[in-house]
């Protein structure tokens, strides 16, 4: 039996929407100051959180095939079963 590997990518799609939250907070602020921050801050929140969670991937642990989403049963490449 394989067992499921997390895998993250630092470039990417999850990059982009982290650095998107980073600019909003950064705009935000030196526009508004403390009201900028206190706006921009929870949607930077936001932004950041997404972007980690986009930015993970799940790979078999016996042949390294990326997977769909860690539900996956069977391997589709090496027809291993996925605890």
């Amino acid at each position: 039996m394989a067992k499921r590997k997390r895998s993250t990518s630092f470039a990417g799609v999850g990059a982009l929407v982290q650095g998107i939250g980073l600019l909003v907070l950064a705009t935000f602020c030196l526009w508004w100051g403390w009201v900028g921050f206190a706006i921009g801050a929870p949607i930077a929140l936001v932004l950041f959180l997404k972007g980690s969670a986009m930015s993970i991937s799940w790979r078999c642990g016996a042949c390294g095939n990326p997977i769909h989403d860690k539900h996956v049963r069977m391997c589709a490449v090496c027809k291993e079963p996925i605890e």
